[in-house]
Parts: structure tokens; sequence; C-alpha cells
């Protein structure tokens, strides 16, 4: 009888497991589709604010682009982030490529919490979350890659092992 109760609560465990891997993957998918959706689009031109309070249309004509969107308050941004910013301090992306929006937020909090982690990068604010029109942002961080002809070549949302590197590769 106690092996049976052993064999039960193992298999249980399993189950449980299971079902939390399964809600995690479901909980995801939408994402999965509309970055898979988004991919070959043009890109409808929208406008946002540099730190200035300057108008900055995007996507920039002409120009591949890799466009994050983040959030002050966002763990897994501060990690993507970091990971940009390292890349453009050691040389591998230029400031300029690189530019990070964040939806919906205070302008003043962006812009304090940009210079007070150091980012390099572009930095721009859309707080009427104009950008949602053009692309479809499901969460934070979520990353697009913009070619000259201002298409989505690659969406991805999340953090990403490989992030900085397809950036590379897509920039150059």
């Amino acid at each position: 009888m106690k092996l049976e109760k052993k064999t039960l609560i193992k298999h249980l465990g399993n189950i449980a497991l299971v079902v939390i891997i399964a809600f995690l993957v479901l909980s995801k998918l939408p994402s999965w589709i509309a970055n898979v959706q988004v991919e070959g689009e043009a890109v409808t031109s929208f406008q946002v604010r540099d730190e200035r309070g300057e108008v900055v249309t995007l996507p920039k004509p002409g120009e591949k682009q890799i466009i994050i969107f983040w959030a002050t308050w966002c763990g897994p941004c501060q990690v993507e982030l970091a990971r940009f910013n390292s890349a453009v301090i050691d040389g591998q992306l230029k400031a300029e490529q690189a530019l990070a929006i964040s939806l919906g937020e205070d302008p003043a909090l962006v812009y304090k919490e940009a210079k007070a982690r150091d980012y390099r990068f572009t930095t721009l604010v859309d707080p009427e979350t104009a950008s949602l029109a053009s692309l479809r942002v499901d969460g934070t961080p979520q990353t697009y890659h913009i070619n000259a002809e201002q298409k989505v070549v690659h969406a991805s949302m999340g953090l990403s092992l490989l992030g900085v590197w397809r950036a590379e590769q897509f920039l150059k």
C-alpha cells in the first residue's frame, strides 16, 4: 500500500508539472502567433517623443533599426536593455540603431530611469501609445527588427539569449 501512495504522489507531481508547463506555453501562444503574423508587414509611421519633447517619426525611412518596447517597472526589460546597452558600449551596435520606446509612462520618469541606468542607445517615449496602431506590442520587452523598407523582419517577446547577436546580424 505504501508503494502505491508514493507512486500516486509521484504521478500527481508529474501531472501538476505538465499542467504548469502547458499553462505557461498556452499563455505565451498569442504573443508568438502575433510575432509571426507581423513579420513581413510594413510598419505604418508613428510618432513618439525624445527627451527634449520633440516629435520623432518612426520607423526611420531607409534605415535598419531595432525597436524595443519597454517599461521602467519591467524586470525582464532591465535585463534585455542592459544587454543591448553593453553591446552599444562595446561597439557591437550603434546607439542610433537601437531605439527603446516606453509605452504609456510619464516621460520624466522614463528619462530619469534611462539616465540612472546609463542607457547609451536612443530612448523615446510614447505616452499616448500611438505606436500600438502600427505594431502588435503585447507586452514588454517586445523587440522588432525593421529593415530599410520599413518592414518587420523579426519580432520577439520577452528575454532573448540571442537578442543582441540577432540584432548585430540584422544590422550588418
